[in-house]
């Protein structure tokens, strides 16, 4: 006879999360009871570390794997100026990360059709990553996103967006 199991995810206040900051482990899930909101482990970083997990959240990443000068990132093996990511929907950008094998200065931007949304860079400073996820910015429906990495001999460049419904 089978039997019925009962499976309960830890589950506390954001307060509660916050002041506790465990370490959750790989693949574990967590839930804020007065947000409704979830977190995954990945087995090394403190919950306040860690980003929500939403059914709303897109994230998109390029990279190239030899030093770039002032050029587009490839997602899948193809340039992004030549194949760019759409969206039938609106968005808004909410965060960038950006990161090298290197310690160069660069900008990380993210163009819509080959021109630079306003705001939507990202400055490193002889470092090798930095992200910024304070961001707001309203992508329209119909966008052609592309990644360009402005700057010299950037060894082997990626950069990472968020962009929630």
């Amino acid at each position: 006879m089978a039997e019925i199991v009962k499976i309960q995810i830890r589950r506390g206040t954001a307060a509660l999360w916050a002041s506790e900051n465990p370490v959750l482990g790989s693949g574990e899930p967590a839930y804020e009871t007065d947000t409704n909101r979830k977190k995954i482990g990945n087995g090394t970083d403190n919950y306040n570390d860690l980003p929500y997990w939403d059914e709303d959240t897109i994230t998109i990443q390029a990279a190239r794997n030899r030093n770039t000068t002032n050029t587009y990132l490839m997602s899948e093996g193809v340039f992004m100026n030549k194949v760019p990511v759409y969206f039938d929907e609106d968005l808004f950008l909410t965060g960038i990360s950006a990161s090298t094998d290197g310690n160069e200065s660069w900008v990380a931007e993210v163009h819509d059709d080959g021109a630079l949304i306003p705001g939507a860079t990202l400055t490193l400073s002889s470092e090798s990553e930095k992200q910024d996820n304070t961001l707001n910015i309203p992508i329209s429906a119909g966008s052609k996103l592309m990644f360009y990495v402005n700057g010299s001999k950037i060894k082997r460049p990626r950069i990472l967006i968020t962009l929630r419904k």
